[in-house]
């Protein structure tokens, strides 16, 4: 933003007091296609003391302005779409998780993926900006696709022929040529496609035993008498229903639980919601089992029906033995840890929480501003060091612990993808050897070692282009 521009904005709002915050709500503006959230900010710029000049108010005007802020409230798709760049090409992670959360509502990732596409190729066309920041707005749209791709996998799942895998791939191959989209989504399509192989064949199991042999297997085999409900320890039976229970809710998608997914349930067609519906289905299933048991057999007794429901009840009630540890359990403090000051080796850390959510700003931050106490080489070496000690904690369960790894995978992705420039070490490339390795022998799901390979492949090709274009101006001169 200009001087003069600022100048004029801070005069325009002479009369509306910006908070210590430094932000403040002006007005809403409503353009074709949408509306949005007008926040004016108070942004301060140090001024270096030996660089100060001796006029005092022109000191005050630098340190002080006024900015202003557009934040989509609501729209058409195509104007959600535009928004997930700024104009001046920044990335609100706020706004972008929460599209991403929720676009299926109202739109299928095809048409999502196509807008994204068609915008990318509609910035080259916009003439009141330079080429630098064209670039700069492409990247933000190359990093939100990037992030689709790695946070929601899932939407790109469209067997047999997998169509918006297949479209990103050549869009990538044809105007990406500086990003590892394109090999990417042929990596993830090829998964898919040997993961629905898997289950193909796995669904075809072939039996070759003749009527004989399966008789005599039926007869040498122990008869196993089915349990009675009754006998069935109440401790045992509640563990089972928890252990089902938390299986369906880990597989939860938040996108399932929106009101505008949800309100569809009565057409069965149009409801598209498998996570919650599953989990809805255990809860029927477990309700019409405690009806049977009670009121199957009409000529059962009174008194057997009243034990039957009060086992039920004990087993819904159950309580472990120590009440404390109950009173413990539903009412429990949460303390978040938020990193000021400390040793790399703590920041490093602090990239992921305890319980392995990723918080966002704080590894925007640290990526931005590392290279002022460390190198890459000591981040990376750092980030996979703590890799492998995360199983080494013994107070955390295996699923803690692969929910820990996925942030830091996570994170490093997000590396490469926001700075490749911190990896372009020629001609050796140490720290993509290095996470080339480092991936291949310990991060077997990730795709992190072939994209450190395709980046590898990538640098080396442009300095030979570079060292051959060298030569030859030589040559000339």
């Amino acid at each position: 933003m200009s001087s003069d521009h600022a100048e004029k904005t801070e005069k325009s709002t002479a009369s509306i007091t910006i908070p210590d915050d430094g932000i403040r709500f002006w007005k809403e503006e409503k353009v074709d296609g949408a509306v949005y959230g007008i926040y004016l900010k108070k942004v301060k710029y140090t001024v270096l003391s030996e660089l100060e000049p001796a006029d005092s108010d022109q000191v005050s005007h630098l340190q002080w302005q006024t900015q202003r802020i557009r934040v989509v409230k609501a729209g058409t798709l195509e104007r959600l779409v535009e928004s997930l760049s700024s104009e001046t090409g920044e990335l609100d992670s706020s706004y972008v998780n929460v599209f991403l959360a929720t676009y299926r509502t109202f739109a299928s990732a095809k048409q999502v993926l196509q807008l994204i596409l068609d915008r990318y190729l509609a910035i080259d066309q916009n003439t009141q900006q330079n080429d630098q920041m064209h670039e700069k707005i492409k990247k933000t749209y190359r990093s939100v696709t990037s992030m689709w791709l790695d946070t929601y996998p899932e939407d790109f799942r469209e067997p047999p022929n997998y169509p918006c895998l297949t479209l990103l791939e050549k869009f990538a191959a044809e105007n990406m040529p500086t990003s590892d989209l394109a090999i990417r989504s042929q990596h993830k399509k090829d998964k898919f496609m040997k993961e629905e192989e898997g289950e193909h064949h796995d669904g075809n199991i072939d039996f070759h035993l003749n009527l004989c042999d399966e008789v005599d297997f039926m007869i040498d085999t122990e008869y196993q008498k089915p349990l009675d409900f009754m006998s069935i320890p109440n401790a045992m039976f509640a563990q089972q229903l928890t252990y089902m229970d938390a299986q369906l809710f880990k597989k939860v998608l938040p996108h399932h639980c929106l009101g505008s997914v949800w309100s569809n349930r009565k057409d069965k067609k149009k409801l598209d919601a498998p996570s919650v519906v599953a989990t809805v289905d255990q809860f029927n299933r477990v309700s019409y089992r405690v009806i049977a048991t009670v009121l199957k057999q009409p000529d059962m007794k009174a008194s057997q029906r009243a034990k039957i429901i009060a086992k039920w009840i004990d087993i819904a009630q159950l309580e472990p033995a120590d009440s404390d540890q109950v009173s413990h359990l539903q009412w429990q403090t949460q303390r978040i840890r938020v990193v000021k000051a400390g040793t790399l080796e703590r920041l490093v850390e602090s990239l992921s929480s305890e319980t392995g959510e990723l918080d966002s700003s704080y590894v925007n931050v640290f990526l931005a501003t590392y290279r002022t106490f460390a190198s890459a080489k000591q981040v990376l070496q750092l980030i996979l060091d703590r890799y492998l000690a995360i199983d080494q904690n013994t107070q955390q369960n295996d699923q803690m612990h692969e929910k820990i790894k996925k942030t830091y995978r996570s994170v490093t992705s997000m590396w490469l993808d926001t700075y490749p420039e911190d990896f372009r070490e020629p001609p050796n490339y140490p720290c993509l050897t290095l996470l080339e390795k480092f991936a291949a022998e310990n991060m077997p799901t990730s795709d992190l070692a072939i994209r450190s390979q395709h980046k590898k492949d990538k640098f080396m090709k442009e300095e030979e282009g570079e060292h051959h274009g060298t030569l030859l101006s030589v040559f000339l001169f």
